[in-house]
């Protein structure tokens, strides 16, 4: 069982910017759920066990996945608010390097965690159960970018009961055809 909270003291976890991570109970939690992750004795389970470790494993990248995904839109949100001149070029910048990724992404992050949010409900509640990987929902959001709001809802809903069936191809080709 993990503890409620870590302090930002008991944690060598550094956020993106170099600086300790905020004492927010959530990030402390993620810290120290990731420094119990990192001590997990596979060598003691048995084959089963291992494979049933890997399976909910993916299902934790899948919420993680989410959860990013919600941290950045609030975040878009919030510097939409507050620096309304600034925000546009700066929101992805940050969110990629909050990712420790290419700043020619960031916008990427930005427009899926965007779509997620705010216009594929039934993809994300999938990507929050873990039932989808994050590839999963960037070819969804991908195959629907050219439509309208109602109509990528539409194809969401539509793919709902399938979507954790398919792979990630069989996403594309399924939300594709619903698409058209």
């Amino acid at each position: 069982p993990l503890p409620d909270a870590v302090s930002p003291e008991d944690s060598d976890a550094v956020t993106a910017t170099g600086a300790a991570p905020a004492p927010d109970a959530e990030v402390a939690r993620v810290v120290e759920f990731r420094e119990w992750l990192a001590g997990v004795d596979v060598d003691q389970l048995s084959d089963a066990a291992r494979v049933d470790l890997i399976t909910a494993l993916e299902g934790v990248k899948g919420a993680a996945s989410a959860a990013q995904a919600r941290a950045t839109d609030a975040f878009r949100c919030s510097q939409e608010h507050t620096r309304p001149q600034d925000s546009a070029r700066s929101v992805g910048s940050q969110i990629a390097l909050a990712r420790r990724e290419p700043p020619t992404l960031g916008d990427r992050f930005v427009g899926l965690s965007r779509a997620l949010v705010h216009e594929m409900p039934h993809t994300m509640a999938a990507l929050t159960a873990g039932v989808i990987t994050e590839r999963h929902a960037v070819v969804m959001a991908q195959a629907t970018a050219c439509l309208s709001t109602a109509d990528r809802a539409q194809v969401d809903t539509r793919l709902a009961g399938v979507l954790g069936h398919l792979g990630v191809q069989g996403v594309a080709r399924a939300a594709a055809r619903v698409a058209a």
